[in-house]
């Protein structure tokens, strides 16, 4: 939660990139996708959840059977994958 947080402020207003925008729609695109294959593995679609999380790892706040945490999870694994290929891209 901290770290997806601190990496969005560094990244948006040290560097400003215009990219960022873009990034922030397709992100909210892909987390409905996410939050679906989440909640199949949570068990918010089925009688058994396939993954359990220990109530002592996480906040406690849930969307469904998915805990609030694994959004910032996801925002954390796309965003510097990103910022990765867009930097390369402009210096290649």
């Amino acid at each position: 939660l901290f770290g997806a947080a601190l990496l969005n402020a560094v990244v948006y207003f040290a560097y400003s990139p215009k990219w960022y925008s873009t990034f922030v729609v397709s992100f909210l695109i892909t987390t409905i996708p996410f939050l679906l294959v989440n909640g199949i593995l949570t068990g918010f679609f089925t009688e058994e959840p396939i993954v359990w999380y220990s109530e002592k790892h996480i906040i406690g706040w849930r969307i469904g059977t998915i805990p609030f945490e694994d959004v910032y999870y996801n925002f954390f694994m796309l965003f510097p994958i990103v910022g990765i290929h867009e930097f390369l891209k402009r210096k290649l």
